[in-house]
């Protein structure tokens, strides 16, 4: 029973947490675009 549900489990989760990090890594982009446009001061980090 256990090993059926921690199948489950790892089923779901690669799709949900591949989509959840596309969006954040996206969102970061987007954040560390907007601060280096707002501080051109400082360097622009990866």
């Amino acid at each position: 029973m256990q090993a059926r549900s921690v199948l489950e489990h790892d089923d779901r989760m690669p799709t949900h947490a591949g989509a959840f990090g596309l969006l954040v890594a996206r969102r970061h982009v987007d954040l560390l675009r907007v601060s280096s446009a707002l501080c051109p001061g400082t360097p622009p980090r990866r």
